[in-house]
């Protein structure tokens, strides 16, 4: 992969790196998930179910947190805020995102 895949995320609301550097976190508004991007292949490695329409989004300083803001669309889903455990299994490679 490079960095044409990213195309693929048209109604990314907001990303994230994390603190290495080494993951760009981006919520996808159209259909509710959290991708995540290898920055050193620029590849799309996970793709993570989240509360529908997520806007906004942080990691915490040493990286182990992911929060995950979502809104309402036209009186339904979202008014959400997800914390997600961040884990990973040496560099480059993600081993989870999940709900703690």
């Amino acid at each position: 992969g490079d960095h044409r895949d990213l195309h693929y995320f048209p109604t990314r609301r907001s990303s994230d790196l994390s603190p290495d550097g080494g993951f760009l976190f981006c919520a996808v508004y159209d259909s509710s998930e959290i991708a995540t991007i290898d920055t050193h292949r620029m590849a799309v490695i996970a793709r993570t179910p989240t509360d529908p329409y997520p806007v906004g989004m942080d990691i915490n300083s040493d990286g182990s947190r992911l929060c995950v803001t979502a809104q309402s669309h036209h009186g339904g889903g979202g008014n959400s805020v997800n914390i997600y455990s961040l884990k990973y299994n040496g560099a480059p490679v993600v081993a989870a995102l999940s709900k703690p």
